[in-house]
């Protein structure tokens, strides 16, 4: 592919995705673990968030923030 064509589709994808920080809020320790995203939307950034949120018993809740922006929180009660 060439190169030109290559920066155009990069650009395009990149005007196609926002950038996401994710606090996961992990049990074991004192200090949420942030996990940096690129979604399409709002909705598929908390469905990532999710995912992740129930892939660990360890973890309790995700903030899901663009930029200064909070998008939601996910939270799981583990009792």
């Amino acid at each position: 592919m060439p190169a030109d064509v290559r920066e155009a589709s990069v650009s395009t994808l990149e005007r196609l995705l926002t950038t996401y920080t994710l606090f996961v809020h992990d049990g074991r320790y004192a200090v949420p673990t942030l996990l940096t995203i690129e979604s399409r939307d709002d909705e598929r950034a908390r469905a990532y968030a999710q995912r992740h949120l129930e892939s660990s018993t360890h973890y309790r809740s995700v903030e899901i923030w663009e930029d200064e922006r909070q998008v939601g929180e996910l939270t799981l009660d583990r009792a």
